[in-house]
């Protein structure tokens, strides 16, 4: 198995959309999960 060095994480990017995006799916997300929460009740 191989390993990674610390380093590797270090300089690493994840690209993120913008908050007001990542913003917009939490709240879609929050919806979804409410309306199966509400099935399943």
């Amino acid at each position: 198995m191989q390993s990674f060095h610390s380093g590797f994480f270090k300089t690493y990017q994840i690209p993120l959309p913008p908050l007001e995006t990542q913003q917009k799916i939490v709240a879609e997300l929050e919806q979804d999960l409410a309306a199966v929460a509400g099935a399943k009740a």
